[in-house]
């Protein structure tokens, strides 16, 4: 019995010793070739370091840091797999605010400021560091909200105020302001910057901009230019704004310097899809179909160089062309856009059934996918193809994390195309997703009036948000406007009059208010103030009601 039972423990200790090895082992091995993946992207060899990060997470399919590392690297290869990377690392570490500021940083590098917005958010106050507001500043810039990227920079600088980068960034966008004082503090900060060697490129580049945006003198930002190319950690995208500054000033060099960046772009695939893209939007398109063909075709089949050689047939409007060329390839995850761009080349020749095929194909292949469906809805809307766009836009308002954004996109394009009915369905949805926003449930009440759709909930969300705030001209006038709809003209001009004199000579409120005004029979005051309205934008039901006041005045 006792050799019965001591074989039976002794197998089961040899059992954990082999399994508990064996886990130690793969740990171990994952760490080592993780470390190796590191040292490989450090060194520049990007293709070396993904092998061996995939290798990593085949050992271990749940580790952060594998997916955080294969995140890293698709980022400094330029492809869009690095935000599903950084997605993973937040899933299999949700704790991490690292994560989800690198995940915010990574949307904001690939144009998803929804996803950034919303990973920013999760971060919770104690781990807003300063890395957490330069991704705010720089998703800021993104959206062209200079004071606020400003802020945020400001906020950087205070919480790390040796980190040279962070005061390079801010002295940057200061140039963007409109005191001259702050713009020449900047550029005396930067200047400074510029004698050190690590803050050189990034000073330098914001002086260029800065030079280029305020027009100042072309040979000082030449200057500047050719000084970055000097220096070894100079980018592709540094050579890419010489040569346009040499095209802008139809410099001699300018020939000489793009042989130059067409020789070394091949030898990665988002710098030679960067340089075809730059052709595409300075006009050299047919330069950049020539150039292509003299390279191998493996190098035309690495993302992103088939987009940006797609986007050069569209430009020059070689249908035929396009149609071959996307009919020739594949892209891999992203073949619903090779499919929209072949439904643009089919449309244009007037093939609209295959066109239509090609379509559906695409929206099909992006499915549900909230991402894939922001990329297409964004090409189409450059396209100028509206209906497809608003289509796109209704859906992307179903998934929870997009609604916000693609309601916002559909009420400013309702609202610039005057379509009301687009706007009141839209509305409806804006008031269930913000309903703290006032603003939105005064625009759905004077809208529903104007449509005379469910007009008792219009005009009591009117009547109640008057009652809430009665100095708030937008609130005064649209319940005045829901006492004009009850036939009761006296009140709403009396209504009205609650504001200030320049308030009521705002054309928008003006045309209310004359409109008011020739109902109550105030024929003289009403014609001075539905003058004043001419210069408002109106709706299509309102540009009627004032015609009928008009009407009432001859």
């Amino acid at each position: 019995m006792r050799l019965i039972v001591g074989s039976i423990v002794g197998l089961v200790l040899l059992v954990l010793i082999i399994w508990g090895g064996s886990r130690f082992y793969y740990s171990w091995q994952e760490r080592h070739v993780l470390r190796r993946a590191a040292a490989y992207l450090s060194g520049g060899d990007i293709r070396a370091a993904g092998l061996s990060a995939r290798r990593a997470y085949q050992l271990n399919p749940e580790s952060a840091p594998a997916a955080r590392m294969l995140g890293e690297i698709a980022e400094a290869a330029g492809e869009r797999t690095a935000l599903e990377w950084r997605r993973k690392a937040v899933q299999l570490n949700p704790k991490s605010m690292e994560d989800q500021i690198a995940l915010a940083k990574c949307a904001v590098q690939f144009e998803d400021f929804g996803t950034a917005e919303r990973a920013l958010a999760e971060v919770v106050e104690p781990a807003r560091k300063a890395s957490f507001h330069a991704v705010a500043a720089r998703l800021a810039e993104a959206r062209r909200e200079p004071a606020q990227a400003r802020e945020h920079w400001m906020k950087a600088v205070q919480l790390e105020p040796n980190n040279k980068s962070y005061q390079v960034q801010l002295a940057g966008i200061s140039l963007a302001l409109p005191e001259p004082g702050v713009r020449e503090a900047a550029r005396a900060q930067l200047e400074g910057l510029r004698q050190d060697p690590a803050q050189r490129v990034a000073a330098t580049r914001a002086l260029i901009v800065d030079g280029v945006t305020n027009r100042k003198s072309p040979e000082d930002v030449l200057r500047l230019a050719r000084e970055v190319q000097e220096y070894p950690e100079a980018t592709f995208s540094d050579a890419l704004l010489y040569l346009d500054i040499l095209r802008q000033m139809r410099h001699s060099d300018f020939v000489s310097v793009l042989t130059k960046i067409e020789k070394k772009a091949p030898e990665r695939p988002n710098d030679l899809g960067s340089l075809l893209s730059w052709m595409n939007k300075s006009s050299l398109s047919a330069l950049a179909l020539n150039y292509s063909r003299e390279l191998k075709p493996e190098l035309l089949a690495q993302w992103p160089v088939p987009l940006a050689l797609a986007e050069s047939y569209a430009v020059l409007g070689d249908w035929v062309g396009l149609e071959q060329w996307t009919k020739a390839n594949s892209w891999g995850g992203l073949e619903f856009l090779r499919r929209a761009y072949l439904a643009r080349a089919l449309r244009e020749q007037g093939k609209t059934v295959a066109a239509e095929r090609e379509w559906n194909a695409a929206t099909k292949e992006a499915g549900s996918q909230a991402r894939l469906l922001s990329l297409l809805t964004r090409t189409v809307i450059e396209w100028r193809w509206t209906d497809e766009a608003v289509d796109l836009l209704w859906t992307l308002a179903k998934d929870p994390a997009e609604k916000k954004e693609a309601l916002g996109s559909l009420y400013r394009h309702f609202s610039e195309t005057a379509d009301t009915a687009g706007l009141y369905r839209t509305l409806l949805r804006l008031v269930e997703v913000m309903p703290e926003d006032l603003s939105l449930q005064n625009n759905l009440a004077q809208i529903g009036l104007l449509l005379n759709a469910d007009p008792e909930r219009a005009k009591k969300l009117a009547s109640d948000l008057y009652q809430k705030n009665p100095t708030e001209p937008a609130y005064v006038s649209t319940y005045a406007f829901s006492l004009y709809a009850k036939g009761n003209a006296a009140g709403a001009v009396q209504a009205m009059e609650t504001l200030k004199e320049e308030q009521l000579r705002d054309p928008g409120f003006a045309a209310y208010y004359g409109m008011f005004l020739a109902a109550a029979g105030q024929t003289e005051k009403a014609r001075e103030f539905l003058n004043l309205g001419a210069a408002a934008r109106l709706l299509p039901e309102e540009k009627a009601l004032v015609d009928k006041a008009r009407s009432r005045l001859n």
